[in-house]
Formats: structure tokens, C-alpha cells, sequence
């Protein structure tokens, strides 16, 4: 049974994230002891590349952008399971792909609730759960 701790969770409306605190802030919280190169990279790798983004505050920033920073803060403390609820949602085509891209090379476990049979094939889920009319199949 993994500990709170190995569980990541990403649902539809980034309730990981802290409006108050910038894009930076939210990955240095996590890892303290990074130094601001290496946060840096780690933004850079989920497209904050300008000043104006990394240092932009979260409740200014998009959905798209919330997205990209809530698996920001996945990347930055990898767990082993990794449960995301209808994250595409609120992607543009750009931080969708992104997403894909990422979540296809992912080490741990995942459990993925979502309508979109494309992004569910493009991650490469091959078990599924279909739950409706109040049953599983």
C-alpha cells in the first residue's frame, strides 16, 4: 500500500496550486534545497521559458498554464502513483501535447479518469474501467 506521500494528484481544478504564490515559489516550496538553476530547468521543461512566466502569479496565469505547473510539481517530487482526474479539460492544443508527452514517459503508476479516448490512447492506457449508470465494467 503506498504512503500519502508516493501519491500525486492532479484534478481539474489544480487544487495542488497556491494562487498567492508565483509559478517559482511553487516548485521551490517543494524542493528547498534546488537551487534557482535547476528550478529553472525544471519550469523550462513545462514551457515557462520568460522572466514574465516564472515569476507570474498563479491566479494570474491560465488553465493551460496550471495544468503545465501542477505536473511541474509532479516532476519536481516523482510519485509512484500518479492518480489525474479529467486534467484536459481546460488544455489549449499546446499544453495538451505537452501533457502527452510527459505523462507518456512517466516511471510510476497512473489511474486516469477522463472522456477522451484519444488522450487515453495517446498515454497509452490499455486497462480500462468504464463506470456508468451507477455500475463498472
Amino acid at each position: 500500500m503506498p504512503q500519502k506521500s508516493d501519491i500525486g494528484y492532479l484534478d481539474q481544478r489544480y487544487a495542488t496550486l497556491d494562487s498567492t504564490q508565483t509559478v517559482f515559489e511553487t516548485i521551490q516550496i517543494l524542493q528547498p534545497d534546488w537551487t534557482h538553476a535547476e528550478i529553472r530547468r525544471l519550469l523550462n521543461s513545462f514551457l515557462f521559458r520568460k522572466n514574465e512566466e516564472v515569476n507570474s502569479l498563479v491566479k494570474n496565469i491560465s488553465g493551460g498554464e496550471r495544468a503545465r505547473l501542477s505536473l511541474a510539481q509532479i516532476g519536481a517530487k516523482t510519485p509512484k502513483l500518479l492518480i489525474l482526474d479529467e486534467i484536459t479539460n481546460n488544455l489549449d492544443l499546446e499544453a495538451r501535447a505537452h501533457v502527452i508527452d510527459v505523462l507518456s514517459f512517466y516511471p510510476g503508476a497512473m489511474i486516469v479518469i477522463s472522456h477522451d479516448q484519444d488522450f487515453l490512447d495517446a498515454i497509452f492506457i490499455t486497462c480500462f474501467y468504464r463506470v456508468s449508470n451507477g455500475g463498472i465494467k
